[in-house]
């Protein structure tokens, strides 16, 4: 039996570790802090289980659909209980049109009787919407590739908010095919708007998204998550994991790996608690300390995982009496347009996007700020955070008075913004990584936030570890 250790304990990591598992590798799963999970985590506000960090997951990829058929979860995904969403632009809370795909307006007709765009803009979306666009070849930022087909206006009013909002990235420094992989795999065939739309499309995700005998889900909101939250996916990993005999090591940041010798293909992982010598390995971290632990082992790839940029965000989790609610809640939350100078990049109205966090009488509310070029709560305390969020949310008409309680969740460098060509880069990464001992790396860092990219990652990194070892005995 092949010993694998997995560097890392988030969703990736964990993945990883099941398919190994399973796939019949002895598996140790090594996590530098105190939890597994990463950036899916449960906390209890006003006595419910609530999402601390990603809430949801995008539809379209069938992956986290098959791995909670997997898991035994598949009764618990649910749908937002609401899908509009609004915007803050020139201070005040205007909905946004419908027919949005990731910020990327599809249906001209619902923008006409739209405040946030002038006539000029919506005359330019519907001639736009006519043409089929050539299929693309190069991996640009979102800005430059959408300013010629949709016109800097509706780059600046919704594509700008919601990579702000939702990435809290600069749209002329994200790259278009990490962050819009669907609608980039689309564009490489031939881009027309109207296709965009849910129902219509078809299958436009990356085939290694998409298990053969699997079809995209196009149903419903193109956003889902588990009830009681996405969290839920860590515990019944966790539970799975001790079932296939996985063992799993927190509070130990692995100091650093080797290879035994130059002849040995095996690897020496060193940790507090002693060393792990195994025959494979799998990092699941993020850049900065994937970067740090291949420093002396693969140098010229440690620097340039290093060289890839995080933003920090944090989010105010309040519980509010819903009297004390002064904005129509018949929506799932709202985003800010960058030009507004706030603290506030998007607000979600937990309580009424997701039925299983309804409470009568209390609203809770997931507030986030952080963005590129943006670090000033940082400098907060948790207090004076949460004060200066709260205070805008009164500013715009949404909230008044102390909430019941609240909760500041900091997530330091915890979203990576992908420049232009990184996802070639990535697989460069992968490639040159094979020359030594079986390694392989998954995660956020190489290309997808979300939780399907995520997933996949980890379930490629160990099918593919799984045939090299067995190929190599």
């Amino acid at each position: 039996m092949a010993r694998v250790v997995v560097v890392g304990g988030g969703i990736s990591g964990l993945v990883a570790a099941l398919e190994l598992a399973e796939g019949g590798a002895e598996v140790i799963v090594v996590e530098a802090s105190p939890d597994i999970g990463g950036k899916l985590r449960l906390g209890r506000v006003g006595g419910r289980k609530v999402d601390l960090g990603a809430d949801a997951f995008v539809a379209r990829s069938p992956v986290v659909n098959a791995l909670c058929d997997r898991l035994g979860l598949a009764s618990r995904i649910v749908e937002p209980a609401c899908r509009r969403a609004r915007l803050v632009s020139k201070g005040r809370l205007v909905d946004l049109p419908e027919g949005l795909v990731f910020g990327v307006p599809t249906d001209p007709a619902a923008l006409e009787s739209n405040p946030l765009l002038s006539a000029a803009a919506v005359r330019r979306v519907a001639e736009a919407a006519e043409s089929t666009w050539p299929p693309t070849t190069r991996d640009v930022s979102v800005g430059e590739f959408w300013r010629p087909i949709l016109g800097d206006e509706v780059v600046a009013t919704l594509l700008a908010p919601f990579v702000g909002g939702v990435l809290a990235g600069d749209v002329d420094r994200l790259s278009f095919q990490c962050t819009m992989p669907y609608i980039w795999e689309a564009a490489t065939r031939g881009l027309h708007l109207r296709n965009l739309q849910p129902g219509r499309a078809p299958a436009d995700g990356p085939a290694h998204d998409r298990p053969a005998d699997s079809t995209e889900d196009r149903s419903g909101s193109p956003f889902k998550s588990i009830s009681p939250g996405m969290g839920a996916l860590v515990d019944a990993l966790a539970e799975r994991l001790v079932g296939a005999g996985v063992r799993v090591v927190v509070g130990s940041p692995v100091r650093a790996v080797r290879s035994l010798d130059r002849f040995d293909r095996r690897w020496r992982i060193d940790t507090p608690l002693g060393h792990i010598d195994a025959d494979g390995l799998v990092l699941a971290t993020p850049a900065p300390a994937s970067a740090a632990l291949l420093e002396r082992i693969h140098p010229e790839v440690a620097g340039q995982i290093g060289e890839l940029e995080y933003v920090s965000v944090a989010v105010v989790v309040s519980l509010h009496d819903e009297r004390q609610v002064r904005t129509d809640l018949g929506y799932s939350g709202f985003l800010v347009d960058p030009r507004e100078g706030r603290l506030v990049t998007a607000c979600s109205f937990g309580s009424s996007k997701w039925p299983h966090w309804a409470d009568r009488g209390r609203v809770v509310l997931r507030t986030s700020v952080g963005r590129v070029d943006d670090d000033r709560h940082t400098a907060m305390a948790d207090d004076e955070l949460a004060s200066a969020v709260l205070g805008e949310l009164a500013e715009l008409a949404v909230t008044e008075g102390r909430p019941l309680e609240w909760h500041v969740v900091r997530w330091p460098r915890a979203l990576p913004q992908y420049p232009p060509g990184h996802a070639e880069r990535a697989r460069e990464w992968s490639e040159e990584l094979r020359t030594g001992p079986p390694l392989r790396l998954c995660g956020a860092a190489l290309g997808g936030v979300g939780v399907p990219a995520c997933i996949q990652t980890g379930l490629s990194a160990a099918r593919s570890l799984m045939e090299e070892l067995r190929s190599s005995r």
